[in-house]
């Protein structure tokens, strides 16, 4: 079977420290335009910490194994958990 011109897997490994960090590698390199942007959208939580804890920079470094130039920017400041309702309206 072909792999597609452009695909990416995922990964989540256990960090030195404990935590879990979330790889995101892609392939199909070759058949890359030029130029070219990749959007993610993603939702991070604290788990059982405070609040307090969370910072709105906490998405701010990227591990680059290439020579291309990547951006980082956090689109809202951490916010308080919102829960479903415990029963039907």
């Amino acid at each position: 079977r072909q792999a597609p011109e452009r695909y990416f897997h995922t990964r989540v490994k256990r960090s030195v420290t404990g935590m879990y960090d979330t790889w995101i590698i892609l392939g199909g390199e070759q058949n890359a335009p030029v130029q070219d942007t990749l959007s993610l959208s993603v939702t991070g939580t604290n788990g059982q910490l405070p609040r307090q804890a969370l910072q709105s920079t906490l998405l701010e470094r990227c591990e680059q194994r290439i020579k291309t130039p990547v951006t980082l920017r956090n689109l809202c400041k951490p916010t308080l958990p919102v829960y479903p309702p415990d029963e039907d309206s």
